[in-house]
């Protein structure tokens, strides 16, 4: 499909090049450069009745206009589709992914990188597309998985397509893991993750929340089940090691994200986080929106580990 798509771009750029258009714009800018996406689509559909040629009389240049964007098309439901073959989560990633394919992308030379997250962002919130079962072999080997994370949800997802019956557990409240508790609505919407999350249990998954899984209830799960996923998390916080961060006004971040009652106790203080990475920056964020003095991020390495561009939208 990538092949597809990226031969017809050129396809299109031949046609655009051969009528003599010096250039094609689109008459839905809030669609950004996905337009292109668009064009492209419907020209392998067949025809050109959705483009108008206007030619400026006193330039003499000539420009295809493109009319009649349907939003909603199949484009989107073929992208997510594709997205679906390999990820579970891509109205996750679409958003939270720091995306280190897209600097390494070949096309940097040419025009630019293909916006990868943006992309698998777009077809999750626009596509409908499902899910599709892969086989039906593993009908008679249900497998428990234990922990609805990213990992655990992502073997369920997987092992649901190859027609095992999945029974995933969840000690906490809400399927998720870190997904639905460390890390913030601002950067993750709960919206986006229940939409993935509905892509999965649309297969042969069942989701029991608030089953915490101890050694005897493991004993049970291996004999009744062909196979047991561990996929507890890692969400306890890591010790610094330190004198002085058991003091009371010392807190771990993750208890800081999950809980609105320690974020309020920013509001008028000078809050220091250390570290500089992405978890770093979804804690001083909500320290700013709750009103602190001043937030300062301190790193032990030279340089940031989000990079300058994620410093600049939060400065």
């Amino acid at each position: 499909m990538r092949i597809h798509n990226l031969t017809a771009i050129f396809v299109l750029a031949e046609y655009l090049k051969k009528n003599n258009y010096d250039e094609a714009i689109s008459l839905s800018p809030d669609f950004g450069r996905l337009d292109l996406v668009k064009k492209v689509s419907k020209f392998m559909g067949g025809g050109f009745a959705f483009f108008e040629k206007i030619r400026d009389r006193h330039t003499g240049k000539t420009t295809l206009i493109v009319k009649d964007l349907d939003l909603k098309g199949k484009i989107f439901d073929t992208a997510l589709a594709a997205f679906l073959e390999e990820s579970p989560l891509p109205g996750v990633c679409g958003r939270v992914c720091y995306h280190p394919c897209q600097p390494s992308c070949n096309r940097s030379d040419l025009d630019g990188a293909i916006s990868v997250r943006a992309i698998e962002r777009a077809a999750a919130d626009r596509g409908q597309a499902r899910p599709q079962m892969l086989s039906a072999a593993g009908a008679d080997k249900p497998v428990a998985v234990v922990g609805s994370g990213p990992a655990g949800l992502a073997c369920a997802y997987h092992l649901a397509r190859l027609g095992h019956p999945v029974t995933l557990l969840e000690a906490a409240a809400r399927a998720g893991g870190l997904l639905s508790s460390g890390i913030p609505g601002f950067r993750l919407p709960a919206e986006a993750l229940k939409k993935d999350l509905e892509r999965i249990l649309s297969l042969s998954v069942t989701l029991k929340t608030g089953y915490r899984v101890d050694e005897k209830r493991l004993a049970e799960l291996t004999a009744s089940h062909a196979a047991v996923f561990l996929a507890s998390g890692a969400d306890v916080s890591r010790p610094l090691g330190v004198p002085g961060e058991d003091f009371s006004g010392v807190l771990k971040g993750l208890d800081f994200l999950r809980s609105e009652a320690l974020q309020r106790r920013a509001r008028d203080a000078d809050v220091v986080v250390i570290g500089g990475g992405n978890t770093a920056l979804d804690i001083a964020r909500p320290a700013v929106r709750q009103g602190a003095s001043w937030v300062r991020c301190v790193e032990m390495l030279a340089e940031c580990q989000v990079g300058l561009e994620c410093l600049a939208n939060f400065q």
